[in-house]
């Protein structure tokens, strides 16, 4: 007798019992467990004493709700449209034993995946740049399911993390997927924007001990080597230094109170802070100048009444203040022509004309000394004497046209002559 046939009759021996239409979950046992086509799957065999975990009699189209009833998780991928059963549109309203098959024994395969050809895109997780490279075996440990591969970087990538984990799990911050050793920061995100030369070091160049968050960003903690002044300035670098380069120092001295003019700019900063001393600098010009004080210190420490800042030898004095103004051939004079090489304040110089010109006087002195009675400070030798308004003898007719030696042969205030014709 054929399978069929047999079949047939037991089916017929079931209704002569009044099994057939009995709605008692027995009976859809023992109907199923008859014509049942194999043993399940490992993973199933627990249910195959219970046929209505996974099958509803006579109502094919409710199998995959209970499928999707034991598999929550699949489930909650396919209501939220996530994972690769929520993402693939092949899986949007196809049933499960569509893919999924079983009775096929003990030893089946309930999932038929081809690893070389599975599309990841169509999971959360898209292998891009350098994980398109890596073997599945890489992420997807044995044993564990596929959708229990962690995604975050750190759980990959913990081994290669020289920050031992101080900067959180956020490495796309910094990495990328095309290469891990390519790293990229905003570093402005620190408070700290790399700017000028900053921005070409690599990070190690100032996180030398791979320490990132709290890192200081003080000049010196990263120049201190190279700090000149050794600290005695203080860790405020940006005053002077910039970042567009370490040297050369800028700095606006004018906030000192003595801003630089003249000869002062151009001059090197070692010129007047010799040994990288900044503060204390005296600035009275003798501080600096000393070397260069051909008065030895007699004229004191202003030597900004005398000299300027455009050039150390071109001097200024008012003479005016001496009470001696300097006019005509006298403001033409250097300073040595009255004072020597080496004037000093004091004693003060006498201001009557023979102290200076005793050697330019022909009268020997033989005049006084009130020489501007005749000689002026235009030049000493245009000598002028005014005889009428002068003397008692106003020169008339042929005596205006007559030197002084034809009357006064020795000295007018040794030989006074007379106003008598006979006394000529």
């Amino acid at each position: 007798m054929s399978f069929a046939l047999r079949l047939f009759s037991l089916f017929g021996l079931l209704l002569l019992l009044g099994v057939g239409h009995s709605t008692s979950t027995s009976a859809q046992t023992l109907i199923e467990k008859l014509v049942s086509p194999g043993a399940l799957a490992s993973a199933h065999a627990r249910f195959e004493a219970r046929c209505q975990s996974c099958h509803q009699s006579f109502k094919k189209e409710a199998q995959s709700g209970l499928c999707l009833g034991c598999h929550k998780p699949v489930a909650a991928d396919i209501a939220a449209r996530t994972g690769f059963h929520g993402r693939n549109r092949q899986i949007v309203g196809a049933t499960c034993s569509s893919c999924h098959t079983d009775h096929i024994g003990r030893g089946g395969k309930l999932v038929r995946f081809d690893a070389a050809a599975f599309n990841h895109t169509l999971t959360d997780y898209p292998l891009k740049g350098g994980h398109q490279r890596v073997a599945c075996a890489s992420c997807h440990k044995p044993g564990a399911k596929f959708r229990a591969a962690p995604t975050a970087c750190a759980s990959c990538h913990a081994a290669k993390d020289p920050h031992k984990g101080k900067l959180g799990p956020g490495c796309a911050s910094c990495h990328n997927e095309t290469d891990w050793k390519d790293v990229r920061f905003n570093h402005a995100s620190t408070g700290f924007p790399l700017a000028g030369a900053h921005a070409r070091p690599a990070c190690l160049t100032c996180h030398a001990d791979k320490t990132f968050q709290g890192a200081s960003s003080a000049c010196a903690s990263c120049h201190g080597r190279d700090d000149a002044h050794k600290g005695t300035l203080g860790t405020s670098c940006a005053n002077c230094h910039g970042p567009v380069a370490w040297k050369p120092a800028r700095f606006d001295h004018d906030r000192t109170g003595f801003p630089l003019g003249g000869a002062h700019a151009r001059a090197s900063c070692d010129s007047c802070h010799a040994q990288g001393r900044y503060r204390g600098t005296p600035p009275a010009c003798i501080g600096c100048h000393r070397d260069k004080d051909v008065h030895a210190g007699r004229f004191g420490a202003a030597c900004a009444d005398c000299h300027t800042a455009s050039a150390w030898k071109v001097t200024r004095f008012d003479h005016g203040r001496t009470g001696f103004g300097l006019t005509g051939g006298h403001a033409a004079l250097t300073c040595g022509a009255c004072h020597g090489p080496a004037p000093a304040r004091e004693p003060a110089r006498p201001t009557d004309c023979a102290s200076c010109h005793a050697t330019d006087d022909i009268h020997k002195g033989g005049n006084g000394t009130v020489c501007q009675q005749c000689h002026q400070p235009t030049s000493w030798k245009a000598a002028t004497f005014d005889h009428d308004r002068q003397t008692r003898f106003p020169l008339t007719g042929a005596h205006g046209g007559i030197v002084c030696a034809t009357c006064h042969k020795l000295p007018p205030r040794e030989a006074r002559l007379g106003t008598a014709c006979i006394d000529g």
